[in-house]
């Protein structure tokens, strides 16, 4: 009898790892991204089986146990088989998690079996908040491990990158261009957290090292001062300021003072480079550091102008102060030779010689689902802007389309985080589609709200197809694509937004 508990409190285990799922990607918080989880077909069939295994537990007795057997096994075999975007990282705050469940499953296996499938969320909520303060002193060592290590090593000079968008291109433009003269450690893909740039700080070595490039990201206030914290950063660079993640923030205000709290951060004898190009970020604080500005504006410290665009690059030149440099990459998109400019002002002022910005430039790579271009074995084109999306970003991406010939085709599924603001947002992405693309192709929440702003700006109803996934939309897509047309994906979305 306490050995089939024991190990039926194992197969739950398995049947958890959903909720888990959602809760890790809601990075272990308690909010309406993780109750999305009861929109799932994972939620709904628990729900009936739970249902099932009442009536068998009160009526069939003799059964019960088989079928409540063949029920777990049937939850668990799904969950392990089933496509994931993001598949669960069974890190050690992951294993800790599924330890306390379990203790959990095993008390509950003991009062009323059924009631199991029903709990499951709950269980994992009540044992990440029954973990959070063990988790809160670990995080907090960890982070002063991180702190300690940096200070050990006070000839490496921290330049910090933030922004509303375009935070990762820009830190991976600088390592490239940097690492021609330097030694250069980065914080690796969008590890821009404080757990994560933690993490980064205490697997990596700096000896010998130059330049430490760390991405700062921020969902709510003060999280720019918490990094800048850690890091103590001698640079900083902007990039530009939108309404992403205006739900979290509240306002526009609080995003602008958040991104604004690197100026404090920034050591005062450091320098701050901003991208003039964004709107945002033409007015600018009292600073106590040199603030150097970039962009298409001639007043700017450094700016570029004849700019060249089609879906073979970019071309354009920086101009310093009457000397003209002439560089050419295959990145596309408006945006591009913005970034380029900022980093490249970053660059001249940490010693770099222009041959090797031109030479870095020339060699940069797409940033993996950034206005990632490829082609097709059947000659269509696909640009891959599926990371993350931004109203700004949006723009850009859909504005890279005219570079193409072909029927256009988006994938889109709209921008999130955006509280009460998201229709709104939304519906003007919508509106911003309907002159740029043939064909709409909407996946998730986001659906109603991009249609209306495509029928509003005199788009064709026929050529709109709101598909139940990214998978039937691909599906649609690629049947109509011939040689030379292109279709964009634009922000596919985490499981647990549905």
């Amino acid at each position: 009898m306490i050995a089939h508990k024991i190990i039926l409190s194992f197969l739950y285990l398995f049947c958890i790892a959903k909720a888990n799922s959602f809760l890790q990607l809601n990075g272990y918080r308690c909010d309406k991204n993780f109750f999305a989880y009861f929109k799932t077909d994972f939620s709904a069939f628990a729900i009936v089986f739970f249902a099932v295994d009442v009536v068998f537990f009160v009526m069939f007795k003799s059964a019960w146990l088989y079928v409540h057997v063949c029920m777990v096994l049937v939850l668990a075999i799904w969950y392990i088989v089933q496509p994931k975007k993001t598949p669960l990282r069974v890190t050690w705050r992951m294993k800790r998690l599924f330890a306390t469940e379990w203790v959990v499953l095993l008390f509950l296996s003991f009062i009323f079996n059924p009631a199991v499938y029903i709990c499951l969320p709950f269980v994992a909520l009540f044992a990440n908040q029954t973990n959070m303060p063990v988790e809160v002193c670990i995080q907090a060592g960890f982070v002063q491990k991180a702190k300690i290590k940096l200070r050990q090593y006070p000839h490496v000079k921290v330049i910090a990158v933030t922004g509303s968008y375009g935070k990762t291109s820009v830190k991976n433009v600088l390592a490239k261009m940097l690492s021609a003269q330097y030694k250069v450690v980065c914080t690796p893909g969008s590890f821009n957290t404080p757990m994560g740039v933690a993490k980064t700080i205490n697997q990596s070595c700096f000896d010998g090292v130059d330049f430490f490039i760390c991405e700062m990201g921020a969902r709510r206030q003060g999280d720019i001062a918490e990094l800048c914290d850690i890091v103590n950063p001698d640079y900083a660079v902007l990039t530009g300021i939108s309404s992403q993640h205006i739900g979290t923030f509240g306002s526009l205000q609080n995003i602008v003072k958040t991104k604004f709290e690197i100026f404090d951060g920034t050591k005062k004898e450091g320098i701050v480079f901003a991208n003039d190009d964004c709107k945002m970020l033409k007015n600018l604080p009292p600073a106590k550091q040199k603030v150097l500005l970039s962009g298409e504006n001639k007043n700017c410290h450094l700016y570029y102008q004849n700019v060249k665009i089609s879906k073979e690059g970019c071309c354009f030149e920086i101009v310093d102060k009457g000397s003209v440099l002439p560089l050419k990459t295959k990145l596309i998109g408006t945006h591009t030779c913005s970034n380029l400019c900022l980093c490249a002002l970053v660059g001249q002022n940490l010693g770099l010689k222009w041959q090797n910005i031109q030479k870095a430039v020339e060699q940069l790579d797409y940033s993996p689902h950034r206005l990632q271009l490829s082609v097709t074995q059947k000659g269509f084109y696909i640009v891959d802007d599926s990371y993350n999306a931004n109203p700004d970003g949006v723009k850009n991406a859909l504005d890279s389309l005219s570079l193409f010939d072909g029927k256009k085709f988006v994938i889109m599924a709209g921008i999130v985080d955006c509280g009460k603001f998201q229709k709104q947002i939304n519906f003007d992405v919508g509106l911003y589609m309907a002159q740029r693309c043939d064909f709409a192709l909407l996946v998730g929440i986001n659906s109603n709200s991009i249609k209306d702003g495509l029928l509003q700006g005199g788009f064709c109803g026929d050529k709109i197809f709101c598909c139940a996934n990214l998978q039937n939309a691909v599906s649609v897509a690629t049947q109509k694509c011939v040689a030379g047309d292109v279709i964009l994906f634009c922000n596919d979305l985490p499981d647990n937004i549905v």
